[in-house]
């Protein structure tokens, strides 16, 4: 490293480009060489990131008196930084040992738990604890889970180009306010980059700090009466039930709904109005007793039998795509918008949209949206949309004699209609928040006022 620091660093007759040239086809490989199997520690990174910046400050022509951040430096030169391709490139290897068929020696090794006594004091780090470690803070996927999202190549090579620079920051708490953003960006990105594998969302191409950059789709949004057509409605049976076939790398506990609407209900209990038309709605629906309501709904919820699946949430007419031009024969609609996706309930995800049947948003006059109650499905709709979802999502369904289909459909009517009073509940409250907090012209206090009165005849329906 020495002999090359003099022959090419301090060389003046060497353009900076031939200078980088050399730094990635020599100096970076020397230097990183095996860096696939190590465990990285404290020390080593200082290591890594002196070795690096000491090359490319002298190709900048800088030192450290003038105390130009390293991460300048690199935007300058176009390099990204040595710790996130060691970090990467250690990934990548991961993800091909664990897509290797059981009986390879490598892959035996990995999960080899050995036997014997070891000798005393604190044993060195394993490799795989390292790993099983650097893929839970850069990905957020707990080691159960890498072998489902490592097992298709194009999503963890997907994974890997997004993966951020690890956050730097002088203060603790600012650092670790840094690091839960960039868990959460990272961790959204995992979900798209499944979903898109899956061709049940947009392909996700990048992130930035505020924001992605997703595929852009020759679609448009499904206006509310499209989804009671035949055709529109079995399709997204089938996509929710693809949808909920997934297996994601998140906590698989049904904590979202009742612990979000705790939330909401305990924000909507302290809120303040000073307009009097906002006050007399929120006091009216102050009236309804909504902690009781919840305690009871919570109750009736808890004796319905639903199982939890990797739910969207929101699939409301808005969020689902009318594909141009018939990019698939198979293929006409496609789901966007997951930021509600996560386990929950399967009859809340199908109850919700469901409600949404009734609820058009595409309007101009105050409050900006209409009610028909009269568009909630029928039984006989809700009946081919189930068969449509249990075809897809149960693989003997088909298979199954007529009684037991009907049994079957039967069962899942009664969870559905009982989960879409969650739906009306979940979203009235969080209408009721947005109205004194959102900028945005809606009617949301209106809205919530209609969603409270849809949840009270639903009850009535329901002999509830």
């Amino acid at each position: 490293m020495r002999s090359l620091y003099r022959s090419v660093v301090v060389k003046k007759e060497l353009s900076p480009k031939a200078k980088l040239s050399i730094y990635r086809s020599i100096y970076v490989p020397t230097l990183t060489y095996g860096h696939e199997l190590w465990v990285m520690t404290e020390r080593t990174r200082s290591r890594i990131q002196a070795a690096e910046m000491g090359f490319l400050r002298r190709v900048a022509g800088r030192t450290l008196r003038d105390r130009v951040r390293s991460s300048v430096t690199r935007e300058e030169l176009g390099v990204e930084p040595l710790l996130l391709h060691v970090e990467r490139n250690q990934l990548r290897w991961l993800g091909h040992l664990l897509r290797m068929p059981p009986g390879r020696l490598p892959r035996e090794v990995f999960w080899a738990c050995p036997t014997g006594r070891r000798p005393r004091g604190r044993p060195r780090t394993r490799w795989r604890d390292y790993v099983s470690r650097l893929a839970w803070e850069r990905l957020g996927i707990p080691l159960e889970e890498l072998e489902d999202v490592s097992g298709v190549r194009e999503v963890w090579e997907s994974l890997l180009r997004l993966l951020p620079p690890r956050p730097v920051s002088l203060v603790k708490c600012f650092f670790m306010c840094v690091l839960q953003g960039a868990e959460a960006m990272v961790l959204e990105s995992v979900m798209f980059a499944i979903l898109a594998e899956r061709e049940l969302g947009p392909k996700l191409y990048g992130i930035f700090p505020q924001g992605r950059l997703e595929q852009y789709i020759p679609s448009r949004k499904l206006e509310t009466c499209e989804l009671s057509a035949p055709s529109i409605s079995a399709e997204v049976a089938e996509k929710l039930a693809k949808f909920h076939g997934m297996r994601m790398p998140f906590n698989k506990e049904p904590k979202w709904l009742y612990g979000t609407m705790e939330k909401y209900l305990s924000q909507v209990m302290r809120l303040n109005f000073t307009m009097e038309s906002q006050l007399r709605l929120y006091n009216r629906l102050l009236s309804y007793d909504l902690p009781h309501e919840m305690d009871t709904l919570r109750a009736l919820l808890s004796s319905t039998p639903s199982p939890v699946v990797f739910c969207h949430n929101d699939c409301q007419e808005g969020n689902i795509l009318l594909l141009k031009g018939g990019q698939s024969s198979q293929q006409k609609l496609m789901l966007i918008d997951f930021e509600y996706s996560s386990y929950n309930y399967r009859g809340f995800d199908i109850g919700n949209h469901f409600c949404e049947w009734m609820y058009d948003y595409n309007c101009d006059e105050f409050p900006f949206f209409k009610v028909n109650t009269q568009a909630y499905p029928t039984k006989a709709q809700q009946m081919l949309f189930i068969e449509s979802y249990l075809s897809e999502y149960e693989h003997e369904f088909d298979n199954m004699d007529e009684e037991d289909q009907m049994r079957l459909k039967e069962e899942m009517f009664v969870e559905v209609n009982r989960f879409s009073l969650a739906s009306h509940f979940f979203w009235g409250l969080w209408s009721i928040i947005q109205a004194r907090l959102s900028t945005i012209k809606f009617g949301y206090l209106e809205y919530a006022q209609a969603r409270f009165e849809s949840y009270f005849q639903q009850k009535r329906l329901l002999g509830i």
